[in-house]
């Protein structure tokens, strides 16, 4: 259940848009990495503080070696591991990605379990330029694949951490509390806190989180409501400072906020984002920040800032207007090489190809028939190779 194979009509679409993908990373200076379905279940599971990806992640053992080995259910710690193991460096590094992930259970990215998905990862900088930048390629992409109107909507992981820590909450509690605040439910955020010793008050304070959703309105409410807290206060501003230069960039484009959205496998921190359209309940795209994440992959490196966003190709796949190619779609009926005894004909079809024309041999035992299927037909006239128009012929 969940397991989804694409025929040819919605294919023919998804590498459409797996193609503009890396063609729009490659603009921005994003090189392609094709990391293997499964490897070392470690690579997985090493950071997973919240257990869901452990959950997610389809485990066996490696018959040869013994060890446990996974099917990736996220292709983030695989770049990971690669930028650690060895593309080793200190400098701002950025990587492209496509491919499936299998998980074991259905999730929220429509009911399928071996989605497709394209992404980058930028590693190295912690600036909030990066930031900028991240969202503004996803933008980019989505605008290029006309993308009908679609919402961003942008978070920050360390406005729900700080406003835990500052009421000396322990962070093993941090993704119960996390779970929480994604689904709204105060009623179990209040019973979180009792068992935690926190005062009604407080916890009122903390629940308030939740109620903070909507335009950049929102990010100035937070601020009246949190100046006390001062490291609240320092993700409420940054988030300001990335949003400004966002609606600088993009006048266009809407811009929504949840600040006690803490989507993500338990490894974000700092900006989260997601893109969604209109009569859609998923996203079509999500990404954030994960400067402590994959750390151990390298001995030597104790901190690699990054961030990075995947976007969700079955989904989009449904949304998008996608226009076919106008090339034409040429058939050759072999029998007339029989006919005029011709044998000339591979290097005029090959020509035809390589300029970008799809040409199709009909056999001996396909009826003619079939020829309406495409858009011209090679014909012998003249004592030579012609195209002709199909309603032509």
């Amino acid at each position: 259940e969940g397991v989804v194979e694409a025929l040819p009509e919605e294919a023919i679409i998804i590498n459409a848009l797996e193609k503009d993908a890396f063609a729009t990373f490659s603009s921005w200076g994003y090189q392609p990495l094709r990391p293997p379905m499964m490897e070392y279940a470690d690579t997985f599971l090493s950071d997973d503080s919240d257990g869901e990806l452990t959950e997610q992640t389809i485990q066996f053992k490696d018959q040869k070696s013994g060890q446990q080995l996974g099917l990736r259910a996220d292709i983030t710690p695989q770049i990971a591991r690669i930028d650690a193991h060895y593309l080793s460096t200190e400098k701002v590094a950025r990587y492209s990605y496509a491919g499936e992930v299998l998980r074991s259970y259905l999730t929220g990215y429509g009911g399928i379990r071996n989605p497709s998905m394209v992404g980058v990862e930028l590693f190295g900088s912690k600036s909030w330029q990066a930031d900028v930048e991240m969202v503004s390629l996803l933008i980019e992409y989505l605008n290029l694949i006309y993308l009908p109107t679609f919402i961003i909507e942008l978070g920050n992981v360390d406005i729900a951490a700080e406003l835990l820590r500052h009421y000396e909450i322990s962070e093993q509690y941090f993704s119960i509390f996390f779970d929480a605040f994604a689904k709204k439910d105060n009623e179990k955020i209040l019973t979180l806190c009792q068992q935690s010793g926190i005062s009604n008050l407080d916890a009122q304070n903390i629940c308030t989180l939740t109620l903070l959703y909507g335009d950049v309105n929102t990010l100035k409410e937070a601020e009246g409501l949190y100046e006390d807290f001062p490291y609240v206060l320092e993700g409420i501003e940054r988030l300001i400072q990335i949003t400004k230069q966002l609606q600088k960039d993009y006048p266009s484009v809407q811009f929504s906020f949840d600040l006690s959205d803490v989507h993500g496998y338990g490894y974000h921190n700092g900006l989260i984002f997601s893109a969604y359209v209109d009569g859609v309940w998923q996203s079509v795209a999500r990404g954030g920040r994960y400067d402590f994440f994959g750390n151990d992959f390298a001995a030597s490196r104790q901190y690699r800032p990054s961030i990075g966003f995947n976007c969700h190709l079955n989904l989009l796949a449904k949304l998008v207007d996608f226009v076919p190619s106008e090339k034409r779609i040429i058939a050759f009926d072999m029998e007339i090489i029989n006919k005029v005894k011709q044998f000339s004909i591979q290097r005029f079809l090959s020509k035809l190809r390589a300029q970008g024309d799809t040409v199709v041999c009909l056999f001996e035992d396909e009826t003619e028939s079939v020829v309406r299927d495409f858009t011209h037909k090679v014909v012998w006239q003249n004592q030579d190779w012609a195209i002709i128009n199909v309603d032509q012929a």
